[in-house]
């Protein structure tokens, strides 16, 4: 399907910032004269070279920026950068701030569970021969077993992962994916049978697993017939924490579980039933809040000068390079006309020149 979708598309570049004019340094100019002289002084080619689009957003409109996050992630855009419009251009430094869909919960992750480490698969490529996905899931009160929830493999650093194995070697038993080998007190499905799977799940450690947001997918946590926590499953997930805190007793339970999933499928602090099909990638509807006021209009005259002045010299370099191509185009001429002579003279009666 992506094949498909993609086949007939073509590269984009999109430029958002000029840190260098007519040999002139910008990176100490403010980001909003940066902005507003790439805007008068590049051209786009449409579909090929284009300028990266944005929006001015006041001190204090919230609401705003929460639309333009929900839009941004609707696309399938990670999210958003801030950036002050005051702010200079250094590098190895950010004088930005990226917002992603888990700001929008009042400073808490979007939709998270304390999963438990119930068994584990062996990574491939670099990660092969290593336990890199983690089988994850709750314990379930009722039963007095434990069900899988999602299989996990995002968010730990390479170090990380290395620390982890060191750890868990010892209280892992290796099953090799073998169904009858699964402990009793495990409701797992064949086709998720692990490579190893934990020897005591009550002193098994405790990750806390977000799901992220992708398109056309508005809750994180979804139904899934091969997972047996009643077929709720986390999308995307990724570990966001080590809940060194808590155990088996405290982490998330199959109840807790089940009130998660319902609530994930209202959960939200922002109204969406605003109508706004406008992408974020088109300029219709993109406020820049008359980005001109905010800029010094001397230093706008002394640069449209520059330029001028710029062009003036390369319109007089250009005619001075013609003038003396058409000089030496002209003394190429004579000299060749007396290369003509001297050889006629040198040749015997009768012959043509010599070459």
């Amino acid at each position: 399907i992506v094949i498909f979708q993609f086949k007939n598309a073509s590269v984009c570049l999109f430029v958002f910032d000029i840190l260098r004019y007519n040999d002139e340094d910008l990176t100490a100019r403010a980001l909003v004269y940066r902005k507003k002289l790439l805007e008068d002084q590049m051209s786009e080619v449409k579909n090929r070279v284009m300028m990266s689009n944005y929006q001015l957003i006041r001190h204090g409109d919230h609401d705003t920026l929460k639309t333009m996050i929900w839009k941004a992630i609707d696309e399938g855009l990670e999210g958003l950068v801030l950036k002050d419009i005051e702010s200079i251009y250094e590098p190895g430094k950010r004088h930005w701030l990226k917002v992603k869909k888990d700001y929008l919960e009042e400073g808490r992750m979007a939709d998270t569970a304390d999963l438990i480490v119930l068994g584990a698969y062996f990574g491939t490529g670099s990660k092969g021969g290593m336990m890199s996905v983690f089988l994850m899931g709750v314990y379930d009160e009722d039963t007095k077993s434990y069900r899988t929830v999602t299989k996990c493999g995002n968010g730990h650093t390479d170090d990380a992962l290395e620390d982890i194995n060191k750890k868990l070697k010892d209280q892992m038993i290796r099953i090799d994916r073998d169904y009858d080998r699964l402990p009793k007190w495990l409701h797992c499905s064949r086709s998720l049978v692990p490579d190893f799977v934990i020897k005591d799940p009550q002193a098994a450690p405790v990750w806390e697993i977000t799901g992220m947001f992708r398109k056309y997918h508005r809750a994180e946590f979804s139904k899934s017939e091969n997972h047996s926590a009643g077929g709720i499953s986390i999308r995307f997930p990724r570990v966001t924490r080590i809940r060194k805190d808590k155990d088996w007793k405290t982490a998330t339970n199959m109840a807790e579980l089940k009130n998660l999933y319902e609530c994930s499928k209202t959960k939200t602090d922002l109204d969406r039933s605003v109508e706004d099909e406008t992408p974020l990638y088109a300029k219709e509807g993109m406020d820049h809040g008359n980005v001109e006021e905010l800029i010094d209009d001397e230093k706008m005259e002394d640069l449209s000068k520059k330029k001028a002045e710029a062009s003036d010299v390369l319109s007089k370099n250009s005619s001075k390079r013609k003038h003396g191509e058409e000089e030496e185009e002209s003394a190429e001429v004579e000299a060749k006309k007396l290369k003509t002579e001297e050889d006629t003279e040198q040749c015997p009666p009768g012959k043509m020149p010599c070459k």
